[in-house]
């Protein structure tokens, strides 16, 4: 059963990508065409922006998802989640607050401080209208450790294709910045609504229910403190760099960065669904004491992701700049180098992604700490340094290096002591899928013609052929015999249920 609702959930975030990848394809010329390079790049910050309104939260989320998964009856389940919904309140009138403040303060952040007042004060409102939606949050928790997904995905895909198919609407019309903050409002209402319904509580059940103050308990503040640092670095890992940017460059470059990365964001989606359909089972069977099993299967989802992430970045190093170009236009391509560094990162992010959600899942965030603030302050310093050298690639560049040299060494180390894991057995496990993605590095780098302009009829033909190719070659040079054997099982499976 966890196996199975695992699967379900990737398969439901797998195929609602497609859908969203074509949504998207359609729309960002049109929108680009109705909006110019800047106004979408100002909206584009601002989400960066809004980003660490996140960290508000403190963690709240996860350590609401984790009490959930250890909980085992439906009525501790109510108290905290009732207890997580006050907390929620709060965060939203402060979220409003902050808001508030930096609307009046707008003039000292750069490329923010060029916006026009009406734009800035209807997104703010906009905005503001999001932050009340909050307090729904612990319903999409308790969903997430029912191992319920599926759902959880089929509500972030109404979201994100109401707020593509609303905004694609109206650039038949008129478009202006706060038109996007409105959207954005509208789709996360609907999403939230369509969790609440799906929930097996209703929001009378929880306001009835006696707050009992359990996420005050002293664990849950440690448990809570631990995963802010996880969502603080997280952010700063991988959420600034449209903001490094814009403090050296203008607002088109931030344009750039994000569609010379749109279809590696998109893609990251089927990447990233790996853990975050796997780490449920994982951390029931940790919760359970399974561990020589837990081992297994540690080993097994390293292979798995791996496989998965070239499968999927592969077509990406080779045919991403004559993506661009065809679809944006050639002024918007970063270059080969760029294109490089986004797949290797897309690649760590995988196993660290993987690896991080043992780690939190399993309320074991507190031996992180040290790891989170070397590898958050290595990357900031690092992506400062390469952006005012480099320009564009740096603040990619700088996680990156951090990625390899520090967090990946650290969180390995982690494994092991948690889970009792051999470092050489972890290494074996992802180390084919990294000499892999060198190899095809130095072919892309090297050998692989690097021209930019290209027919679609070409582009199909080139991006079937290194699809198919790739797909077949990474299928058996990666994964271990059993491993092959036991997805069949497992997909055969499920398709006669």
């Amino acid at each position: 059963m966890r196996a199975k609702r695992s699967i379900l959930t990737y398969f439901t975030q797998s195929s609602s990508s497609v859908i969203l990848l074509v949504l998207s394809l359609i729309s960002t010329p049109l929108i680009l065409k109705a909006v110019g390079s800047k106004t979408y790049g100002q909206y584009r910050l601002i989400l960066e922006y809004l980003g660490y309104f996140g960290l508000l939260e403190f963690g709240l989320y996860s350590t609401t998802r984790i009490l959930l998964s250890e909980s085992f009856t439906i009525d501790k389940d109510r108290v905290l989640i009732r207890s997580s919904f006050t907390h929620y309140i709060w965060i939203a009138l402060s979220s409003i607050l902050l808001l508030s403040v930096l609307t009046i303060l707008r003039g000292y952040i750069p490329q923010i401080n060029i916006i026009a007042d009406k734009q800035v004060f209807l997104s703010s409102l906009f905005i503001a209208l999001g932050f009340i939606l909050l307090p729904l949050s612990p319903m999409k928790a308790s969903l997430e450790s029912e191992q319920r997904g599926y759902i959880v995905e089929a509500a972030s895909f109404i979201n994100k294709a109401l707020n593509i198919t609303l905004i694609l609407v109206l650039t038949l019309y008129k478009i202006e910045l706060f038109t996007f903050f409105l959207v954005l409002f509208i789709a996360n209402l609907l999403s939230n609504l369509f969790i609440l319904h799906k929930s097996n509580f209703s929001l009378k059940d929880i306001l009835l229910s006696k707050d009992q103050k359990l996420l005050n308990q002293k664990d849950s503040k440690s448990t809570r403190y631990d995963i802010f640092l996880f969502d603080l670095a997280g952010k700063l890992n991988l959420s600034s760099d449209a903001i490094i940017i814009s403090f050296f460059n203008n607002i088109e470059v931030v344009t750039v960065f994000f569609i010379s990365q749109r279809l590696t964001n998109v893609v990251s989606s089927f990447i990233y669904g790996i853990s975050n359909s796997l780490w449920p089972a994982l951390s029931n069977m940790y919760f359970n004491k399974e561990m020589e099993l837990l081992r297994q299967k540690i080993l097994f989802c390293t292979r798995l992701s791996g496989f998965v992430a070239i499968f999927f970045i592969t077509p990406i190093l080779f045919l991403n700049s004559k993506f661009i170009s065809l679809w944006v236009g050639e002024s918007f391509v970063a270059g080969p180098i760029f294109n490089t560094i986004i797949v290797a990162n897309a690649f760590t992010q995988t196993l660290l992604s993987l690896w991080g959600w043992l780690i939190s899942s399993t309320n074991n965030t507190h031996l992180a700490r040290k790891s989170l603030i070397n590898s958050t302050l290595s990357n900031i310093i690092l992506s400062l340094a390469f952006t005012y050298y480099l320009g564009i690639i740096g603040p990619i560049l700088g996680t990156l290096t951090t990625s390899i040299f520090v967090t990946l060494p650290i969180n390995q180390s982690i494994i092991k002591k948690l889970f009792s894991l051999n470092p050489s057995r972890l290494f074996k496990s992802w180390f084919r899928s990294t000499f892999y993605l060198i190899t095809l590095f130095l072919i892309y780098n090297f050998v692989y013609p690097s021209v930019f302009h290209t027919s679609l009829f070409a582009f199909i033909v080139e991006g079937t052929l290194i699809t198919g190719v790739n797909a077949i070659v990474s299928y058996f040079l990666l994964l271990h015999k059993e491993d092959r054997v036991y997805l069949l099982e497992k997909l055969g499976g499920l398709r006669g249920k």
